[in-house]
């Protein structure tokens, strides 16, 4: 038997980071409703939200910032996920939601 620790950054593989990219709202629901933390990151320090905003995932976004999603969270680059956003839905919710457009 073999199991999946949903807030063990170091398997390869995080459930939640892996929704996030795939788009997959029903599943990354159902982790955060079952405590996977919304801020987990990957090993360039990304988190689910960077993930989903550089994909253009806005129900995703919204979703992670329901859960406590860090929207000032920064990956080991020091990029927000509105760095990473090229996408005019997600920027304007990020944006509407607090998150600065004069960040460095």
């Amino acid at each position: 038997m073999s199991y999946v620790f949903i807030n063990d950054s170091s398997q390869t593989n995080v459930p939640l980071l892996q929704a996030c990219i795939d788009g997959d709202l029903p599943f990354a629901k159902r982790l955060l409703e079952t405590g996977c933390d919304p801020n987990i990151r990957d090993n360039r320090g990304r988190t689910g939200l960077h993930l989903a905003a550089a994909r253009g995932n806005v129900d995703i976004c919204r979703l992670l910032h329901k859960f406590g999603a860090d929207l000032l969270a920064t990956d080991y680059q020091g990029n927000t996920a509105l760095h990473l956003c090229g996408h005019v839905d997600t920027i304007q919710f990020l944006v509407s939601n607090g998150l600065k457009i004069d960040i460095w």
